[in-house]
């Protein structure tokens, strides 16, 4: 999960660097925490690893000083230490107008405020939708040579019309997924 998340995180970096940026996270240690040092860069190293090393950035263990200048506000009676890493973050809002420019530039036909109420069929294949306009109550259906599911797994139930639930491959859902 770790190196296909990063894999995807280049790639957006790569197509739409005026959408996504770094993020520097840091991890204080604090005398009497339930986690060391020594744990935290233990895992800070599983991580870079998993993401063979491609990060954002690479992590940095910082002392209590290096900690207060990163997070002068942290509480520096029996702070250790911690340790730095970077993630990026996404501005979803002009992502997705982006990818519906695309695609509409592309030939897809693209909808906002649709409910799928249905999937259409022949001969077991989805060839279109049966849908209803949420914001004017009025229903239709639509034809296509491909249709996409691009809700996302926690979009909730109504996004499993149609869908055959797959099975974990080796672990329970997340508490609030629905796309299992």
């Amino acid at each position: 999960m770790v190196l296909e998340a990063n894999r995807e995180r280049r790639t957006l970096q790569r197509i739409a660097p005026h959408l996504v940026w770094p993020l520097p996270f840091v991890f204080p240690v604090h005398r009497g925490d339930r986690i060391s040092r020594w744990r935290l860069a233990a895992g800070m190293i599983l991580y870079d690893l998993l993401a063979l090393f491609r990060n954002v950035r690479p992590h940095r263990m910082l002392g209590k000083r290096g900690m207060l200048e990163a997070e002068p506000m942290l509480r520096d009676r029996g702070l250790l230490g911690g340790a730095r890493y970077y993630d990026a973050q996404c501005d979803d809002g002009p992502s997705g107008r982006a990818t519906a420019r695309s695609a509409v530039h592309h030939g897809a036909l693209v909808a906002n405020y649709m409910a799928v109420r249905a999937l259409e069929r022949t001969a077991g294949r989805v060839v279109g939708a049966q849908l209803e306009d949420r914001l004017t109550g009025d229903r239709g259906v639509i034809r296509a040579s491909v249709v996409v599911n691009a809700t996302g797994p926690w979009a909730g139930p109504g996004a499993q019309v149609g869908r055959r639930p797959v099975p974990p491959r080796c672990c329970s859902p997340p508490r609030a997924s629905t796309s299992w």
